[in-house]
């Protein structure tokens, strides 16, 4: 039972605890009365029942021994109302002398007696249940607390309270069964969308695009297609930022600004044209030397495909110049020719005797070549004798020659670096280079040797493999693992990564070919551009 309904109980409780005593009382007050007006006798034996009634009341431990003793302690008090009114009494006998109103007297008495004993029956009843039940103990404990109070004060004030607790108590709201409804997922948080003003850069790419490359420099023009490039597909992904776009868009409008126009050649053809009419035959070395080299020159810029109005006019005066500066001699330009070859020839070949006299001849040849008023006849006449030393130069015997060109060969490898080929192929390398160290230092080796380590030096040299140029696929593979996998469809990214632990094993592989980075780097952009999005 709830805190109200236990208050309710033990104070009804308490209430018939209160009448039934109250009655008990009454009851033996009126019976007392009655037989003091009748007999004295009786009134002696009510009396005794009464105080042997309280008695039993008091006593709850011995409540069966009190039961037998009040039933003897009645027939003890009959036997006392026989005897006080001068009849014998046998509890045997069943037919005593006795007159009708003596009869009446104890038949009283004995109903008196017999009701006294039931409602005492009745009371211990009722208040051993009320001291058996929740509410009386409860109660008994309550008032071991606080002696003080009455009981029935404690349970009102403790009603008054559980009332002031119900009543503070929050008002609850009734809960309301959701529907059998499938949660939404999680949607990824999408940001906040720029919005992005594409009509600058629309409007210089469309100015842009229709100018004429042809009235440009080559460079210059291709600047400006590669900015057109760019912000062509800006404008087409219309995914990029407002600051890109306006830094695209300015960068394409430098380049226009850039752009460098085409000369005009017709003077510097014009010029060309007149110098190749001129007879160089007629004028002297160092003229026709200074005029060869702007002619040549002239005819490197007017063939240049890429030139502005300065360089051309700059060109133009400088050859007209050189036309003007020539001086009638004999033609030098053969022996000048063979000059120069003899300077570049491999000394250490030959003998010290043969080079001495090419020495002597070129010595010669360069004094006819600085005589500006020589003749033709002077040329001619060096130049022979420069032409006939240089084709009677001997060269040293072997096995000595040879050891010139395998100390040559082996130079011209220690020049080269191992960070620029492939581990492998440069370790067989130095093996083979280390064997020709030691023979060009061994003592008596003959030609045949030299000649072999040569060639075996030569064929190591050429199995070097560079190393490959790694930069395209570095690129890719860092393009491939930016991508989010979470976009496309498992199969298609599975794919992807395959080719890319692929190409990254390639890129780690110091020994990579050329060839092997060309097919790794194609088929991770094969596996990219394969990428099936997952439909939203």
């Amino acid at each position: 039972m709830n805190k109200e309904q236990r208050t309710k109980f033990i104070g009804g409780s308490v209430i018939g605890i209160a009448m039934v005593s109250l009655c008990s009382v009454a009851l033996l007050k009126g019976c007392s009365a009655e037989q003091d007006t009748k007999e004295p006798a009786s009134s002696s034996i009510v009396k005794k029942s009464e105080k042997k009634t309280t008695r039993n009341r008091e006593t709850k431990k011995n409540k069966g021994k009190e039961t037998t003793k009040s039933e003897n302690s009645t027939e003890e008090s009959v036997s006392n109302l026989y005897d006080r009114a001068g009849i014998s009494y046998s509890a045997e006998s069943s037919s005593p002398n006795l007159t009708r109103q003596e009869l009446q007297e104890i038949s009283h008495v004995s109903q008196v007696l017999s009701n006294k004993k039931e409602e005492a029956k009745k009371q211990e009843e009722a208040r051993e249940n009320l001291l058996n039940s929740t509410g009386m103990n409860w109660l008994s404990n309550l008032s071991k607390k606080d002696d003080t109070k009455p009981i029935i004060n404690k349970v009102e004030n403790d009603k008054q309270t559980n009332d002031k607790i119900e009543s503070n108590k929050p008002i609850e709201e009734p809960i309301v069964k959701p529907d059998n409804q499938q949660p939404e997922p999680n949607p990824t948080p999408v940001p906040p969308e720029e919005v992005v003003d594409y009509q600058a850069l629309q409007q210089v790419l469309f100015y842009a695009e229709n100018i004429d490359g042809s009235a440009y420099l080559a460079t210059s023009y291709q600047a400006l297609q590669t900015e057109i490039s760019i912000g062509q597909q800006m404008l087409n992904a219309q995914n990029s930022s407002q600051s890109e776009v306006n830094a695209q868009t300015m960068r394409i409008q430098q380049a226009i600004n850039s752009l460098v126009p085409k000369g005009n050649k017709a003077s510097l053809a014009e010029a060309i044209e007149k110098a190749q009419s001129i007879n160089l035959e007629l004028y002297t070395t160092a003229s026709v030397e200074n005029f060869n080299r702007v002619y040549a020159q002239a005819l490197a810029v007017y063939n240049e495909p890429e030139l502005t109005q300065q360089d051309i006019d700059s060109q133009v005066s400088e050859l007209n110049h050189a036309m003007d500066q020539l001086v009638k001699r004999g033609d030098k330009t053969e022996l000048q020719a063979l000059l120069e070859k003899t300077k570049q020839v491999d000394r250490q070949i030959y003998t010290v005797e043969s080079l001495q006299a090419l020495d002597e001849a070129i010595g010669e040849s360069e004094a006819v070549l600085n005589n500006k008023d020589a003749t033709q006849e002077d040329v001619n006449q060096a130049y022979n004798n420069l032409k006939s030393t240089f084709d009677s130069l001997k060269k040293i015997d072997e096995p000595d020659l040879s050891l010139v060109y395998l100390n040559r060969l082996i130079e011209e490898c220690d020049s080269l670096k191992p960070e620029d080929y492939t581990s492998d192929s440069f370790m067989s390398f130095e093996i083979i280079l280390n064997q020709s160290k030691e023979l060009a230092k061994k003592e008596g080796v003959t030609q045949e040797e030299v000649q072999k380590q040569i060639e075996d030096l030569n064929q190591a040299k050429q199995n070097l493999v560079k190393k490959a140029d790694k930069t395209a696929l570095k690129s890719m593979i860092d393009t491939v693992s930016a991508l989010q996998e979470e976009k496309y469809t498992p199969e298609s990214w599975a794919e992807l990564q395959e080719t890319l632990k692929t190409a990254n094993s390639v890129f780690s592989n110091e020994n990579a070919t050329q060839e092997q980075v060309n097919e790794a780097l194609k088929a991770l952009e094969g596996a990219k551009n394969a990428l099936i999005e997952k439909e939203v």
